[in-house]
């Protein structure tokens, strides 16, 4: 099961460098007051136009769609088989 999960990693899961997404630190830094910390996540989901799957209430609001746990699995449970 590790290798799959290994395998599966490196086969969907890109890194992304903080050269790559250093230009949105400003905008990341200002939309996220309550924990500086998180800055890197909205700055990497501004760079990819992407959304940012979390549990963290703080992220709500940042100007980036946040989807929790729950809304993600009923979405995608929703979802026509393939």
């Amino acid at each position: 099961m590790l290798a799959e999960a290994v395998r599966l990693g490196l086969e969907h899961i890109k890194v992304i460098s903080v050269p790559s997404y250093a230009k949105d630190e400003m905008v990341a830094r200002r939309r996220m007051p309550h924990d500086l910390t998180d800055w890197p996540t909205i700055a990497v989901a501004l760079g990819l136009d992407a959304a940012i799957w979390t549990e963290d209430r703080h992220f709500h609001g940042c100007g980036v769609a946040c989807w929790t746990t729950e809304t993600l699995t009923r979405e995608l449970a929703a979802l026509p088989a393939t």
